[in-house]
């Protein structure tokens, strides 16, 4: 049964985050599955007739667009609508008021979807406990993708061959993403023989990011603390291949694509506890959760780690172990795609009787 799906971003598919990243692999495979995507924007919706389709899906980054009831009537009225959530903006560590205002909309957007997507427990958690919404739910995490990843053999010579422990943030260079933390942490303690790599867009939030390399100047910190700028593929790998630990200590990731992706080339992740990196950080055993704002939780898991080479070799062992066992995106995605196509057809099944009478 080939659907028709209409999927409603900000943009386009290609911007580059791990939520993208997501939208785009569960695109890709719905299009495996004989489906027909159609991506639009909401001002698009606001501009012209949607084109008919039989499942509507709708990125919940999207969700001030979407919180009446006229806005989700201008999808149509035929699909069945599903919200795919990464994680609620009202659980982000931001002012109150702003807070309190993605909190009113997010309820207001969840009175209307017929499916939810999320890519954590920890998600499924929060619409759950923060958003009206009781229907069907389902759970698919991101998967791993099969070509990345290095050789053990080749982990281990990258391991060895660098004087410097290398920590790397991968990431849009925003607040939320902490990388003010890693500076910190930095200008207390001025750790012997490390560097800190920086890969990300400068461009998402330019203020905070001039901070962010001011600071380094100013602290002293320009010869350790190196900004590269948004990463091609290749390049990232470079930097995976190279890093000891990816640092990435956020104040809420839904779950956190990155630290997964790097745990394929043996590094090891430290991530922030709040949120859904939990599903695949196991503190202690293949990665570290901590406290973003207590650069003293950093500090003894770096030294440990960068003091102890059998241990940081214990825990890039555990870590590749982790990526191996996880499930690819096709998997990752299956039950999802068969619950919309069942409700697509459910759907479909009523207007086929009238229309055969």
């Amino acid at each position: 049964m080939n659907v028709e799906i209409l999927f409603v971003v900000y943009g386009n598919l290609d911007i580059v985050s791990g939520g993208y990243l997501y939208d785009r692999r569960l695109a890709e495979y719905l299009t495996q599955r004989g489906h027909t995507i159609r991506v639009c924007t909401p001002g698009e919706l606001s501009e012209q007739s949607a084109p008919e389709a039989g499942l509507c899906i709708v990125d919940e980054l999207c969700h001030p667009d979407f919180r009446h009831e006229q806005q989700w009537n201008r999808l149509p009225a035929s699909g069945v609508k599903v919200a795919m959530v990464h994680h609620l903006a009202a659980e982000e560590d931001l002012p109150v008021p702003d807070r309190l205002r993605h909190l009113l909309y997010e309820r207001q957007f969840f009175r209307f979807p017929d499916y939810v997507i999320v890519n954590s427990r920890n998600t499924a958690d929060s619409v759950r406990r923060l958003t009206p919404y009781r229907g069907a739910l389902g759970l698919a995490m991101p998967g791993r993708d099969s070509e990345s990843g290095l050789s053990e053999g080749a982990r281990e010579q990258t391991s060895h061959g660098s004087e410097r422990f290398r920590l790397l943030f991968l990431g849009n260079v925003i607040p939320r993403k902490g990388l003010h933390h890693i500076l910190r942490y930095m200008e207390k303690y001025s750790p012997a023989n490390l560097e800190l790599h920086v890969g990300g867009r400068l461009d998402a939030d330019p203020e905070y990011s001039k901070k962010m390399q001011h600071r380094v100047l100013k602290g002293g910190l320009g010869e350790l603390v190196h900004f590269h700028g948004y990463v091609e593929d290749e390049q990232k790998r470079q930097l995976l291949q190279s890093a000891h630990m990816l640092v990435v200590p956020s104040s809420h990731e839904g779950f956190g694509i990155v630290y997964l992706e790097a745990m394929g080339y043996g590094v090891v992740p430290v991530a922030g506890r709040k949120g859904g990196a939990g599903d695949i950080i196991r503190n202690g055993e293949n990665g570290f959760l901590i406290h973003p704002s207590r650069p003293r939780e950093l500090h003894r898991i770096i030294g440990t780690l960068k003091n102890n080479p059998a241990v940081l070799g214990e825990f890039q062992l555990n870590a590749r172990e982790t990526w191996r066992n996880h499930p690819g995106w096709n998997e990752t995605f299956r039950t999802v795609a068969e619950d919309m196509e069942m409700l697509a057809a459910s759907r479909a099944e009523p207007s086929e009787k009238s229309g055969n009478g």
